[in-house]
């Protein structure tokens, strides 16, 4: 019976399936391991309870044994979370929220290839199906982070040049999360050779608004007073993305026709952009405004239903 025993036991290791791949929580850690190991980050910025295709990318690739056979040698893997679940530890949240901030994440799913330096090299936005879809995308991450890597031993013209080499490699969707690698293609490009200055500024001003922002988000009106008075000094490049922010606080804000009229005014703006269809959106904009009043009381009613109701206005 003991040998028995032991050979069920020996065929339950056999056939016992390989465990799926760990996921540090702690940015700073994961960095230092993989400086030690001589390997790249892989971040997986996603919503696990709430973002479907967060979902299915976990358990349909990175969950898989193939997927940790293949990052083994290859990467440290951390997971920024941002879950709904309120018992989620609320330092590690916070943590993460600032992880998001830091690298401009703004949808789910994100994977980032991250050098221990923390320079963004490469990834992907959204779903990928298999781990074939996966590697597509990692490997030239892979590859540009070992170049940047090297890039960061040069000096003077030839760093700058080979950092701005990297730069490009990456989708340009990418591109706005590598803030650390811009800052230091400025800082060896003194003469802004390649014009990043005022992509930089721009991008600055956007983070500082966002930032603001949050802190609004359960205060239309202060949102929206907020944006109406930067406006005026906002850097040109920025003020579409301004304007396609303020429209729907102006609305959710109105508690009266004038107040209804600035937000009809900021959508011909942006439609004057010529925005991706926008005959069909200034179509839908006549039909909206059609009866300003009775769009004002379905505005009013469904803030009330919000539970962030104004006195009305004399």
């Amino acid at each position: 019976m003991h040998k028995l025993m032991m050979a069920a036991a020996a065929l339950v290791v056999v056939q016992a399936p390989a465990t799926a791949a760990e996921w540090m929580t702690d940015y700073e850690a994961a960095c230092e391991r993989a400086a030690a190991e001589d390997k790249m980050v892989l971040i997986d910025f996603t919503g696990s309870d709430w973002c479907s295709f967060c979902i299915q990318l976990r358990c349909g690739v990175l969950d898989k044994p193939d997927f940790e056979a293949y990052a083994r040698d290859r990467f440290v893997l951390l997971e920024v979370d941002l879950p709904n679940n309120s018992k989620f530890d609320p330092k590690l949240r916070a943590a993460n929220e600032a992880i998001c901030r830091a690298f401009g994440i703004r949808s789910f799913p994100t994977m980032l290839v991250v050098t221990p330096h923390g320079d963004v090299a490469g990834g992907f936005l959204g779903y990928r199906p298999d781990l074939a879809a996966v590697r597509e995308e990692l490997e030239p991450a892979l590859a540009n982070a070992r170049a940047i890597e090297a890039a960061r031993q040069l000096e003077g013209e030839a760093r700058r040049d080979a950092l701005m080499s990297c730069y490009r490699a990456m989708h340009e969707r990418l591109r706005i999360c590598a803030k650390g690698l811009r800052a230091e293609i400025m800082r060896s490009d003194p003469q802004d050779v390649y014009g990043l200055r005022d992509r930089v500024l721009n991008e600055q001003q956007m983070d500082e608004i966002n930032g603001r922002l949050e802190t609004l988000e359960d205060d239309p009106a202060a949102a929206r007073d907020y944006l109406e008075a930067l406006l005026p000094s906002a850097r040109p490049a920025n003020r579409l993305a301004l304007l396609n922010l303020l429209y729907p606080l102006q609305i959710k804000a109105a508690d009266s026709l004038d107040e209804l009229e600035a937000a009809r005014r900021t959508m011909l703006e942006i439609l004057s952009c010529k925005p991706p269809y926008a005959e069909s959106i200034r179509r839908r904009l006549e039909s909206k405004f059609a009866d300003p009043e009775e769009l004002l009381r379905q505005v009013r009613t469904q803030r009330r239903l919000r539970g962030n109701a104004r006195p009305p206005q004399p």
